[in-house]
């Protein structure tokens, strides 16, 4: 049986859109203390220049499929939810071969204590101190913008030493299945329906089983998808009419 997260918006477009902003908001509000994150979106530096960057902050991994999070310490309750959320996906990413370097100006032993308190993989999460913010300056993370000076978080994704993309915002970036999708093209892909399902169920006596229904909140569905994600590729979208426009179920 699985089970379903009820999501309604007034447009159903909105629901299917997926944004990686890599243009940004002008706000300016300064970070006031580690947990204080305002929603802003902000300008990556030129992918070419940060794929130099990465190559010498992390020359072995760089070469790989890497995940680098630029997070602002163990005070941050938030960044400490992005690692973890990383981590429930832990097992997928050993599998795809993708590692996660993080990176704040946390000493080594309050990374330690992270790793213990919140059972980060080991297999898939590595540190790097930047106790003088020379890492994050050199990513870009550390800067002036419209005369104020941001630390802000960065998602910057890594394969074979090249950036892919980089995400820089003042909250941390919590949509990994985006992050997974946005390696090269040679990520396993979710394989597609072979055209002998179709004629097996033409021709045969299907097996109805019910995964979810009405006592799950499915009303009158009109359409549905299956999510094609290497990181979610078994998760289903089912879009219902309602009286006030549109909802859409996810099936795990």
């Amino acid at each position: 049986m699985g089970h379903c997260d009820h999501h309604t918006t007034g447009r159903i477009v909105k629901l299917f859109s997926f944004v990686l902003a890599l243009a940004f908001s002008l706000s300016s509000v300064p970070l006031k203390s580690d947990d204080r994150h305002d929603s802003g979106l902000f300008p990556a530096p030129p992918l070419a220049q940060l794929s130099g960057a990465v190559h010498v902050i992390a020359p072995d991994m760089a070469q790989g499929r890497l995940i680098i999070v630029r997070y602002l310490g163990y005070r941050c309750s938030h960044c400490v939810e992005q690692l973890t959320y990383l981590n429930q996906h832990s097992d997928a990413l050993r599998r795809m071969g993708i590692s996660v370097l993080a990176i704040s100006h946390d000493s080594r032993e309050t990374w330690s204590m992270l790793m213990r308190e919140q059972g980060l993989d080991t297999a898939v999460f590595s540190y790097k101190p930047d106790e003088y913010q020379d890492i994050a300056r050199s990513l870009g993370a550390l800067r002036v913008i419209d005369d104020t000076l941001r630390d802000l978080h960065a998602t910057i994704v890594c394969e074979s030493g090249l950036v892919r993309a980089a995400v820089y915002t003042d909250s941390p970036y919590m949509d990994v299945a985006r992050i997974v999708g946005l390696m090269a093209d040679t990520m396993p892909q979710v394989p597609a329906a072979e055209s002998e399902y179709i004629d097996r169920y033409l021709s045969g006596t299907p097996r109805v089983t019910t995964i979810a229904g009405p006592s799950d909140g499915i009303q009158d569905p009109i359409d549905l998808d299956f999510n094609r994600s290497p990181l979610l590729g078994r998760d289903l979208w089912v879009v219902m009419g309602d009286k006030s426009g549109h909802a859409m179920a996810i099936v795990h």
